[in-house]
């Protein structure tokens, strides 16, 4: 395993794709965990599921670890024997135990990266708890509610990249006592099924009576919403009992986008209506995302037709020239 990983570094060899068992994203081999069970996750993936099902466990008189179960075999793991492995920048492999990595600043510089990344956590919570709201967010608020005038009690998918947005909009559409449900990279495959089968049976609560029968009116319009990430909830799920997409962020690849809306527009889908949304924010880097977008179809299509001087087709990651379009003034 020790050899693999090396040789997968060092040689930047993309190799025989291996998917990441929580998120099923690509596993980048300078950038990923590995269990004593020679399990590879994502480190993000990883991290999240041992925040949300890590437990203590006393070993010997004195001595408490953090423990959890694999999400693949199910062996019982001892956290800090787990190794993240990574790439410096001089092209280094680097291979720490995750007690050391938490013990130790050993990169210069992530002290400084820890202390932004608590500020902009702070951030959001205070938003969080103060009803925090933005432009985007009343959008995505007013266009459900004019989903459901038009199409009453229909379910609704909102797509984004940020998971601090969906905690966003999960805790307003709380407050509204809108039925809600969410996938993201962080669940166990089972939770994950557990949520798609609720929101394919569920049906709005019923409302609370209210002393205005115009609100209570609106109540009973509304339906339920599953909030997903693209990255999670974009590809390999059914949800075509909702016949409505939010695509609340950009991403500057459409095809990402095109899967997200393929999760309803498919064979068993029986709205006679499928509507799809799209939320830009004006004179901001989303109109350049869609400008990149518009760039790429026209790439595809011209590689397609055959043409000779059609230019070299990118792959999936982004070129520089796509950054020089978007941060470009």
């Amino acid at each position: 395993m020790a050899r693999e990983l090396t040789n997968k570094v060092l040689l930047e060899s993309n190799g025989e794709e291996e998917e990441c068992p929580i998120c099923l994203e690509e596993v980048e081999y300078g950038d990923c965990m590995l269990t004593p069970c020679a399990h590879k996750f994502r480190k993000e993936c990883l991290l999240s599921f041992i925040q949300k099902n890590g437990r203590k466990e006393r070993v010997g008189k004195n001595e408490e670890y953090v423990v959890i179960n694999c999400p693949v075999c199910n062996e019982s793991v001892t956290v800090n024997k787990i190794i993240s492995i990574s790439k410096t920048s001089d092209g280094k492999i680097r291979s720490t135990l995750l007690s050391d990595l938490r013990n130790n600043s050993t990169q210069p510089g992530d002290r400084e990266v820890n202390k932004s990344s608590s500020s902009a956590i702070k951030t959001l919570e205070s938003a969080l708890s103060g009803g925090g709201t933005s432009a985007k967010l009343s959008a995505v608020l007013l266009e459900l509610e004019k989903i459901w005038k038009i199409d009453p009690r229909s379910k609704v998918l909102v797509f984004s990249q940020y998971l601090g947005f969906l905690d966003l909009l999960d805790s307003h559409l709380e407050r509204k006592q809108i039925v809600s449900f969410r996938l993201d990279g962080s669940m166990s495959l089972k939770e994950r099924m557990d949520v798609l089968d609720k929101f394919q049976k569920s049906d709005q609560q019923n409302c609370k009576e209210t002393d205005s029968t115009n609100n209570h009116e609106e109540c009973k319009r509304r339906g339920s919403v599953f909030l997903a990430s693209m990255k999670a909830g974009g590809v390999g799920i059914n949800l075509v009992a909702a016949s409505s997409v939010f695509i609340v962020d950009p991403w500057w690849n459409a095809a990402i986008e095109d899967q997200c809306i393929n999760r309803i527009h498919r064979i068993g889908q029986t709205a006679k209506v499928v509507r799809v949304r799209k939320f830009i924010v004006q004179d901001s880097v989303e109109e350049k995302i869609l400008s990149l977008q518009r760039r790429k179809k026209d790439m595809a299509s011209e590689i397609l037709s055959g043409k000779e001087d059609c230019g070299a087709f990118t792959d999936s990651k982004p070129t520089l020239d796509d950054f020089k379009i978007l941060f470009r003034r």
